[in-house]
């Protein structure tokens, strides 16, 4: 008995421990974005929050609205900018040994106390950085905290008397070069010589401006224009810099409907040229979904911390989510992970991160406390299989990325990884699948490639046999079998038949065909459903069997029917409407042979673009320009025998044939937006019945 219940106790335990760890995990949601659906996949959780570091946690007094974090690698210290207490902290990890800076003696040997510092760093050299905003001023002290040079507002052409110079962020390279961003200056950041003299500005973010705005400025008057509001560039919210003497920055503000515009995130050489790699596509932004009308948190997300690895790993801290967003050196997304909220491992108001002894330190201005993290098994193998990757360790990188398919096989950057490694190693067709998982078409393109090109290498005897035994079967039939089918009749067509033939005659004499079709009836109702449903046909092909390098769809998402039910719907579409709007412009088509023209001038897409489909799965991305233009020539070639359609059943000239299909297509706009507003107000309606019933009952 006593068994049973340690058994049941323990199980109590296990149950309560998997459920808290459950709910830990759910207050730092991860995941990573998709490259086949576009949207946020889940994955597991790379960071889990080990434990707070207070001030009563570093035998101090509670930290108020710090504001910045560093962490020295050399000497494991943790360095925080505890603004509200005017002070830095110098937090050694490994010991737990604690000082702080709260002043300093000048040349005249004077103590000059801190206030409000709200950026801290150290070089390699032990040179110390301090942001002293509140005094103006930055102060550079040596590894004995005794004073090296302090820097004031520098005098520029470029810098307004009235602007005041107020630094926030900073960092100090080897050489002891400083470069800071001062609040209230756009021009990019302020970089100091070693000596403390004043070099220049580095890196300024390009003007983002609104078309419509700028129309409006130059429309303007002068004096309209000096009240109105100016583009300036935007200024960085914070800066790291690596190994190599890279800088790194962060823009907090960008622009709500394209914030690849302001570039997030950027990594400049001296020259201050942004020099960061992005994969195709898609940029450091942070969030890619996110609302931009409804919902609490509105706006894509709002970098204002950046730490960089010496591998080149970033880690950026999205305030406005409370969110970190973790990108290798060649700015693919790792995964997301964070949040805000009460709850253990969330933010109030995240402010600064710094990663260091394998740990990463994320500072909270409200709560005040730093939260540490560390990373998981999950973590861990996706940031070793991609340094290995880098260093061309591409057997360990290989095993390493498999683990990770086993903890997350819907992890894509895995699959991207392996199939990277096959490429390099020669399995063609091994890496064209991996890239298919990846779903990544420009190296699935590079792969396919190679592998069509040995392939075809391979049996290209096959190849010019078979080629030449089709040709000469199309040559005995053009010039011998048909000639005996027509001596012994066996060609003569029906009715049937002979509309389909009238509407080939369609594509290639347009004007005499419609014409035909109207004053010598010579089309069918059944050949032009025929031809509609060969439309839905074609459409399916389309999706399902073009080459997955120019196929965007998801041939396992497609649903043929609601497929169909469009293609029903706009085709009705249009020519209920035509036939209304050129009922009123005096136009001589019936609504039939609205319909029928309609459907025979579809004939060059389904005729173009089944076989296209079918001839994709043998091009590469380097043959899109062919592929495209024959997609082109179709719908071009099917407009124009919509046109001259319209023209002959309708009798119009040119002009007027174009103006009834701009109305048309003006008044199917107008009926779907009616449909919609009648929709929504049923809905409504019926929400408001639900409603009110629901309160009868409850009255009851």
């Amino acid at each position: 008995m006593k068994r049973k219940r340690s058994v049941m106790l323990l199980t109590t335990i296990a149950l309560l421990g998997a459920f808290s760890m459950s709910a830990a995990a759910a207050a730092y949601p991860a995941y990573t974005y998709s490259f086949k659906y576009g949207s946020a996949s889940p994955c597991p959780a790379p960071y889990n929050a080990q434990s707070i570091l207070s001030g009563a946690d570093m035998k101090l007094t509670p930290l108020s609205n710090a504001q910045d974090l560093f962490f020295d690698q050399s000497t494991h210290r943790l360095f925080i900018a505890d603004t509200g207490n005017s002070r830095v902290i110098l937090y050694n990890t490994g010991t737990g040994q604690t000082e702080i800076i709260t002043s300093f003696w000048d040349e005249q040997g004077k103590e000059q106390a801190l206030s409000q510092p709200q950026g801290v760093y150290c070089n390699q050299n032990g040179d110390i950085a301090i942001a002293d905003t509140g005094n103006k001023r930055i102060v550079v002290l040596n590894r004995e905290y005794q004073l090296l040079r302090i820097l004031s507002k520098p005098q520029s052409e470029f810098i307004s008397d009235r602007v005041e110079f107020t630094p926030t962020k900073l960092i100090i390279d080897r050489s002891g070069r400083v470069f800071c961003i001062s609040a209230g200056i756009n021009e990019g950041m302020l970089e100091f010589s070693e000596t403390g003299e004043f070099v220049g500005f580095s890196g300024a973010n390009k003007v983002i401006t609104n078309p419509i705005e700028l129309l409006w400025k130059k429309l303007s008057s002068q004096e309209q224009n000096e009240g109105a509001i100016q583009f300036v560039p935007t200024e960085f919210s914070n800066l790291d810099v690596d190994a190599s003497g890279f800088i790194y920055t962060t823009t907090a503000t960008v622009d709500q409907y394209n914030p690849a515009r302001s570039f997030p995130v950027r990594k400049q050489n001296t020259a201050g040229t942004n020099v960061l790699i992005y994969p195709e596509g898609y940029y450091p932004i942070g969030d890619l979904e996110y609302p931009t009308k409804e919902g609490d948190i509105k706006g894509p997300s709002s970098f204002i911390d950046v730490s960089v690895r010496d591998n080149g790993m970033m880690y950026c801290l999205d305030s406005k989510r409370g969110r970190i967003f973790v990108y290798n050196s060649t700015g693919d997304l790792l995964y997301t992970f964070g949040g805000l909220g009460d709850v253990f491992g969330a933010f109030k108001q995240p402010v600064s991160l710094t990663y260091g002894g394998d740990r990463l330190y994320v500072l909270d201005a409200v709560a005040n406390h730093v939260t540490v993290f560390n990373a998981t098994m999950f973590g861990n193998l996706v940031e070793t299989a991609d340094l290995q990757q880098r260093r061309g360790e591409y057997d360990d990188a290989f095993h390493n990325w498999q683990k990770v398919l086993q903890l997350d096989s819907n992890y894509e950057l895995a699959y991207m990884g392996i199939g990277r490694i096959q490429l390099q190693q020669g399995e063609y067709r091994e890496a064209m699948n991996s890239f298919r998982l990846a779903q990544n078409r420009s190296y699935y393109s590079k792969a396919f490639e190679v592998y069509r090109a040995q392939a075809f290498a391979k049996n290209i005897g096959w190849f010019v046999s078979g080629t030449a035994v089709f040709l000469g079967m199309l040559f005995v039939w053009l010039h011998w079998g048909k000639k005996r089918a027509l001596s012994k009749g066996r060609l003569s067509a029906g009715p049937f038949v002979k509309s389909i033939r009238f509407a080939f005659y369609c594509m290639t004499h347009p004007f005499d065909g419609f014409y035909d079709l109207k004053k010598e009836k010579r089309g069918s109702y059944k050949t032009a459903f025929l031809i509609c449903a060969l439309f839905w046909i074609t459409l399916v092909i389309q999706r399902q069997a073009t080459g997955f390098i120019f196929n965007p769809n998801i041939p396992e998402d497609i649903n043929i029917l609601l497929l169909l039910c469009g293609v029903a719907v706009v085709v009705f579409l249009w020519c209920i409407t035509n036939w209304s709007i050129t009922t009123l412009m005096s136009g001589e088509g019936t609504f039939g042979n609205i319909f029928m023209a309609t459907s025979y001038a579809l004939m060059p897409y389904i005729v173009i673009h089944i076989p296209l489909a079918l001839i994709s799965r043998l091009m590469t991305e380097s043959e899109a320009m062919i592929y495209q233009g024959i997609s082109v020539v179709s719908f071009i070639w099917t407009g124009f025998l919509l046109f001259a359609a319209m023209l002959s059943i309708h009798q119009y000239t040119a002009g007027k044939t174009i103006l009834s299909i701009l109305a048309t297509a003006l008044g199917m706009g107008i009926i779907l937006f009616l449909c919609v507003l009648f929709f929504n107000l049923i809905q409504q309606l019926f929400s408001f019945g639900y409603n009110i019933y629901n309160e009868i009952i409850f009255r009851i």
